[in-house]
C-alpha cells in the first residue's frame, strides 16, 4: 500500500527514530519528506500529479535500492527535492533497462507540465515497455498504445526526403539517417526535427536573418537513394553531419558525407567560397564501426556531442529533457555553441576581403585552449564560449589526434600560430595517446 506521504508513524522504537526523515513530520509540512513533490514541500496548490512524483520516488527507490533524494538533515532532503537531479538509475544498478529509468525520471521532473500528467499516461507507457522487453509489442500492446513510446511510425518513405532543388537552396543542410527521426516515448516530433527547430531558432537569433536550414534523412543501410540529390550535396555551403549507429550504416550518409568533403578541400584550394562541415554526434560510434574515408574527415572535425557518459557505468545518455533539468540544460548550451561556429562560418564566408583590417580584427586573438580532464570539462566548456562571443580564434578547432606523434606535431603547430594558451589543471591525470608515456595533459603543458 503507498499512501504517498499521509500516514504517520506511531512507533518510538529507537528503530523508528533512526528512521526520521522517512517519517511524516506534524506542522507545516504534512507528508513524509523523501515521497513529496517540490510543490508540496513548497506548500503550493497540489494534484494528482503531485502523487505521479511520489510515485516516482518509490520506483526509484524500488529499483535501486536507494531513494534519489537524501540529506543528512531535513532541510538538505527539502533542497534535494526542489533543486537537485536525481543521480543515475543505472549507477546503483547497471541492469536497469533505460526505458524504464527514462520513465521514471519522468516522473521526477520538477516541472509539472513535463511529468505524466495523469497515472494513465504513466501505465500507457509502463505497458508498452513492458511489451517491447518482452518483444512481442504487436500482440501485447494496442498500436495506438504502442505508438506513444517505441513503436515506429510509418510514413511515406519519399514524403519527407528533400528535392536536389531543395537541397541547392539550403544555407545550412542536416544530413541524417531516416532512423534517428522515429519519434519515441509519446513525441510528436522525432529527435533531428527537434533538433533542426532548435538550431533554425537559434541561428537566425544570431545572425539576425532567415535562413533556411533544412534536413535530408538518408533511407537506411544499403537501401538507394536519389542520385541527383547526392549529387546536390556538395552544392550546400554548410552542412552539419549527425553522426549516430544508423548514420554509421547507411551507405547514403557515407557517400553524402565523402562527396561534401571532396567539395569543399575544392573549394578551398580554388579559391572559392568557403565551405564548411559540421559533426554532430547523437550517439556515439567507433571509429572501427565508420568507413574507413569518413573516420578519417570526422577525426579532422571538432565534434559536438549531444550525450553525456557515466563514468561509473559506461552508459551512454542522449541530452534530453525527459532526463532532467541538466540533460535539457546540455543539449540547449551545445545548440548554441553549434549555432554560434555556424553563424561564424557563414559571417567569415559572406565578408569581404578588406574586412580584416578593422579594429575588430586588430583586437581578435588566436587562444590555444588546451584539452582538459573531464572534471574541468564544463568550466573549459564556458571559458571557450566566452572566448569565441568576444570575437577570438579558439583553438583545437577539431579533435586532437589519439598516435602521439600526430598529436605532438597538431599541438605544436597550434601553439605556433597562438597568442595566448590557456590550460586548466584539475585533478585527474586524463588520456594516454597510442605509443606515449604520457597522457595529453601532459603532453600539451
Amino acid at each position: 500500500m503507498l499512501d504517498f506521504g499521509l500516514a504517520k508513524r506511531l512507533d518510538d522504537s529507537p528503530e523508528a527514530t533512526q528512521k526520521r526523515l522517512v517519517e511524516t513530520h506534524v506542522g507545516q509540512l504534512l507528508g513524509t519528506p523523501s515521497y513529496m513533490s517540490p510543490e508540496q514541500v513548497m506548500g503550493q496548490p497540489v494534484d494528482g500529479r503531485s502523487d505521479i512524483f511520489s510515485l516516482g520516488v518509490v520506483m526509484y527507490e524500488m529499483i535501486t535500492g536507494r531513494q534519489p533524494f537524501t540529506g543528512r538533515a531535513l532541510g538538505e532532503t527539502l533542497q534535494k527535492i526542489c533543486q537537485d537531479s536525481p543521480e543515475s538509475m543505472a549507477r546503483h544498478n547497471d541492469k536497469v533497462p533505460q526505458g524504464l529509468e527514462r520513465i521514471t525520471l519522468k516522473c521526477l521532473q520538477k516541472d509539472l507540465a513535463h511529468r505524466y500528467q495523469d497515472a494513465g499516461e504513466l501505465v500507457t507507457d509502463l505497458k508498452t515497455l513492458a511489451a517491447v522487453l518482452s518483444g512481442d509489442v504487436a500482440e501485447s500492446v494496442s498500436v495506438a498504445v504502442a505508438q506513444t513510446m517505441t513503436q515506429i511510425v510509418e510514413r511515406d518513405p519519399d514524403s519527407t526526403m528533400l528535392s536536389a532543388d531543395d537541397v541547392r537552396q539550403s544555407d545550412i543542410l542536416i544530413s541524417c539517417s531516416q532512423l534517428d527521426n522515429q519519434p519515441v516515448a509519446g513525441k510528436d516530433e522525432g529527435w533531428i526535427s527537434r533538433f533542426h527547430r532548435n538550431l533554425k531558432i537559434r541561428l537566425e537569433q544570431l545572425t539576425g536573418e532567415r535562413m533556411n536550414v533544412s534536413f535530408c534523412e538518408m533511407p537506411p543501410g544499403s537501401d538507394e537513394m536519389d542520385e541527383t540529390v547526392l549529387n546536390a550535396i556538395p552544392d550546400a555551403p554548410t552542412m552539419v553531419a549527425v553522426v549516430s549507429p544508423p548514420f554509421a550504416k547507411s551507405t547514403a550518409c557515407i557517400d553524402g558525407t565523402t562527396r561534401y568533403w571532396s567539395e569543399m578541400l575544392d573549394s578551398s584550394s580554388t579559391g572559392a567560397v568557403a565551405k564548411s562541415l559540421f559533426k554532430v554526434v547523437k550517439t556515439p560510434v567507433e571509429d572501427e564501426d565508420l568507413q574507413p574515408q569518413v573516420a578519417r574527415i570526422f577525426q579532422q572535425l571538432l565534434s559536438y556531442d549531444f550525450f553525456d557518459q557515466d563514468p561509473e557505468t559506461n552508459r551512454v545518455r542522449e541530452f534530453d529533457e525527459s532526463y532532467g533539468e541538466a540533460a535539457a540544460q546540455r543539449y540547449y548550451e551545445m545548440i548554441y555553441d553549434l549555432a554560434y561556429e555556424i553563424a561564424d562560418a557563414v559571417k567569415k564566408a559572406r565578408q569581404s576581403d578588406t574586412t580584416g583590417s578593422g579594429s575588430i580584427s586588430q583586437l581578435r586573438k588566436s587562444i590555444y585552449l588546451a584539452e582538459a580532464t573531464s572534471d574541468l570539462r564544463d568550466e573549459r566548456e564556458n571559458l571557450r564560449r566566452e572566448f569565441l562571443e568576444q570575437g577570438h580564434l579558439v583553438y583545437p578547432d577539431r579533435s586532437l589526434p589519439i598516435e602521439l606523434g600526430e598529436l605532438e606535431s597538431a599541438v605544436q603547430g597550434y601553439l605556433d600560430d597562438c597568442d595566448v594558451i590557456v590550460q586548466l589543471i584539475g585533478g585527474r591525470y586524463g588520456f594516454t595517446p597510442e605509443g606515449a608515456d604520457e597522457s595529453v595533459i601532459v603532453i600539451q603543458n
